[in-house]
């Protein structure tokens, strides 16, 4: 029974990451105070979404459909789904990048990872 809820709670959490479109993005990325981590991410990749960005700490996190937004596919430089990128206050800021089988390679990819970047550039504001 555990394992069932542990399944539902996590889809759910998944399903509640808001896909954005290419204003809404926009608009997102534009937020001064706030760092925001963007998944690129396909409809036929599910499998190999992230699906720890709710474990994230002090960012916003959202996630783009390519297959609906493909101009932010361009326009974003994303090669391979998944992709990661930390934006502050409009820039980027890192990558991470899945391999050739759009997968994220656990040597180089860690959700602890993302947050360690994320709580160097809040430290840095602070400097």
């Amino acid at each position: 029974m555990s394992k069932l809820y542990a399944y539902f709670f996590t889809a759910t959490t998944v399903l509640s990451i808001p896909f954005l479109t290419e204003s809404q993005l926009n608009r997102q990325l534009e937020k001064t105070n706030i760092i925001t981590v963007v998944e690129f991410w396909a409809s036929w990749n599910k499998s190999n979404q992230v699906n720890e960005l709710s474990d994230l700490k002090r960012c916003e996190y959202v996630r783009v459909d390519i297959g609906k937004e493909p101009l932010l596919q361009t326009k974003y430089s994303v090669k391979v789904v998944p992709t990661l990128i930390i934006y502050e206050k409009g820039k980027e800021k890192k990558r991470f990048e899945g391999n050739l089988m759009f997968q994220m390679c656990p040597e180089s990819f860690s959700i602890k990872k993302v947050q360690k970047n994320i709580d160097k550039l809040l430290y840095n504001k602070f400097e």
